[in-house]
């Protein structure tokens, strides 16, 4: 979602001019991450459910409660640190190469599209609090040293523990889905809750996702993903370190999830969330360095295809947004309350197979997403 710097080379081959300046390694990261976003969000347009942990189905089945399990360790809450991360690092070469005033101007239309995006699709939107954060942080973010950032995110780790015990916390005993607007009938009327929502929610994910952003400063310092090859050992460390943290952090929440452990107590959802939202940015990272490594070798067709997908990240992650309310909200396909979160991650699956698809193919034809061109223009 964010302009680069370095000039990438895929398979030997020089990319098309509009992206001559963008490094490899975040849109790589980009475009495996819009697979655990789609997977994330999916199961948020479900209704008609008793609801449970993280808003996950009450009562599964065993082949939903297997999916839940592994998407709350691998999943949920890694995929959105990812992309902070990525964001503070792409804030940092913004202002490098355009300024500040750039970085602002950008920020003030992420926060817009964020807005738009929440009113018609999904209250859940990220794109708002990274804007908010890119106003309020862009200006530390792109120009504190490194020590100083990784400071400061070690203090906005109470962020994501907060938000991630808000989180894990039970809803009304009659809940039916996770987000009210999910099951509203009137389109309408469903807009209205949705704006509510946001407005609470975003500011929820900003304050869980401010660490990520200045970590993604703390990567930019240090030059780990414009020649990733050169830190190897350091993203291989990390990786290692990063994965082994968020898989048991997330365990406790994601046998809950999968009601594996039936009936937590309040304080043992509560710890479990908070424990799940701090190591995610642990996973968060590790996934930011097995980019970085994959990009410092020869790429294959797979990751050629990842990263124009990632280039194109922007319109991606809204046109899966329209297509589960195509499929799922009750004023769409209406499915919503027919599938379980099986069925909910195949639609994700699908969907952003076929989105990478349609990347490829307008990065064949040497054109921008259409959001990215709004994005960047003048």
């Amino acid at each position: 979602m964010c302009l680069q710097l370095r000039r990438p080379t895929i398979g030997g081959v020089s990319t098309t001019a509009f992206v001559a300046t963008r490094a490899v390694a975040p849109d790589l990261a980009r475009g495996a991450a819009l697979l655990f976003i789609a997977i994330a969000n999916a199961h948020l347009f479900l209704f008609g459910h008793d609801v449970g942990v993280r808003g996950h189905a009450a009562d599964p089945g065993p082949v939903d409660r297997a999916v839940a399990l592994g998407q709350v360790l691998l999943v949920d809450g890694r995929a959105y640190p990812l992309f902070g991360v990525l964001f503070g690092y792409g804030l940092v070469r913004l202002a490098e190469q355009r300024g500040h005033a750039v970085v602002r101007t950008r920020a003030r239309r992420l926060l817009l599209l964020g807005a738009v995006h929440a009113a018609l699709l999904f209250s859940g939107d990220v794109l708002g609090p990274y804007g908010l954060l890119g106003l309020a942080l862009g200006g530390l973010v792109a120009t504190a040293p490194a020590a100083r950032l990784r400071r400061l995110a070690g203090g906005f780790l109470v962020g994501p523990a907060l938000a991630g015990a808000a989180l894990a916390a039970p809803g009304p005993p009659d809940q039916r889905s996770w987000l009210v607007s999910t099951g509203v009938a009137d389109p309408v009327s469903a807009a209205v809750v949705r704006i509510v929502e946001w407005a609470v929610v975003g500011l929820v994910q900003a304050l869980g996702l401010a660490a990520a952003v200045l970590l993604g400063g703390w990567v930019a310092r240090r030059g780990l993903l414009d020649a990733p090859g050169d830190h190897r050992p350091v993203l291989l460390r990390i990786a290692s370190v990063g994965f082994t943290v968020s898989i048991l952090g997330a365990l406790p929440l994601a046998t809950m999830a999968a009601t594996v452990w039936p009936d937590p107590g309040l304080a043992a959802r509560l710890v479990a969330g908070a424990l799940h939202g701090v190591t995610g940015y642990a996973g968060g990272l590790a996934f930011v360095a097995v980019a970085g490594l994959v990009a410092a070798r020869a790429q294959g067709r797979v990751a050629r295809a990842l990263t124009e997908c990632g280039r194109r990240s922007l319109s991606c992650y809204v046109v899966q947004s329209v297509v589960f309310v195509a499929v799922l909200a009750p004023y769409g396909g209406g499915l919503g309350d027919r599938v379980g979160l099986a069925g909910a991650t195949g639609l994700a699956v699908g969907t952003w197979a076929l989105l990478v698809v349609i990347a490829v193919l307008v990065g064949r034809a040497g054109r921008r997403g259409p959001l990215e061109a709004w994005l960047r223009r003048p």
